[in-house]
């Protein structure tokens, strides 16, 4: 799988966050102190900076603190190596991505075409989480890769639900067609111009994919047969 380099034009698209400043009694400006979460967001924030910088390999704690523009001991109060800074982006950005394609009963009631919308559209409004995810990441072996293997089934799997609606039985599907559901909306958002319409490609999208509820249905036993 071919993948974007360290230097590719994707890491402009990156932004950190500013912290703020207050003032003290004699006039100065003074960072304003964060809170244990706010100061785990911006490393986070720092670290995804990095890794697409730098590539998953080559980033380092260094990096990420100096990147954040924090002591390196600060980083690791939160973080005991770059693995773990590395897997928290993983699961974070794949919850929100699932909790893009919703949940309980707004999930099931999606149908394929809105759900390929919201995947899409999430792609192009975390272009670099995305693309760090999707392709860096998938570059390389550990627990991030299998973390993100899961993000795909269960992706897959909504996938399949909104095509057939939520009575279908999904069992009876061959294994393969939910994760060949994902890697062609993947696909696609991994081509997808950022000044593309999703909705113009989600309709087209989703017609591609013709599968009924009969596709599912369980083999009828022989007469005769036990």
């Amino acid at each position: 799988m071919s993948q974007e380099g360290p230097s590719g034009d994707w890491v402009t698209e990156l932004s950190l966050e500013t912290v703020g400043r207050v003032s003290d009694r004699r006039g100065r400006r003074r960072p304003r102190r964060l809170t244990r979460s706010g100061r785990r967001a911006q490393i986070l924030s720092s670290a995804l900076t990095a890794f697409a910088r730098d590539g998953v390999l080559e980033t380092t704690m260094d990096s990420i603190a100096a990147t954040a523009g924090v002591s390196k001991p600060l980083i690791y109060q939160h973080f005991r190596n770059k693995r773990e800074a590395l897997l928290a982006l993983v699961d974070d950005h794949s919850a929100e991505l699932l909790a893009a394609l919703g949940g309980g009963d707004e999930g099931l009631s999606a149908s394929l075409e809105e759900l390929m919308l919201r995947y899409l559209r999430f792609t192009q409004d975390h272009a670099v989480p995305f693309r760090l995810l999707f392709q860096a990441v998938d570059g390389t072996d550990g627990p991030a890769t299998t973390r993100i293997e899961r993000t795909r089934a269960a992706v897959g799997d909504r996938l399949v639900a909104a095509a057939l609606g939520p009575e279908a039985d999904q069992a009876a599907l061959p294994a393969w067609v939910g994760p060949a559901l994902c890697a062609l909306v993947e696909g696609v958002a991994r081509r997808l111009d950022p000044d593309a319409d999703p909705a113009a490609i989600a309709g087209p999208l989703s017609r591609v994919v013709r599968l009924e509820p009969r596709d599912v249905a369980r083999p009828r036993p022989r007469a005769g047969s036990r």
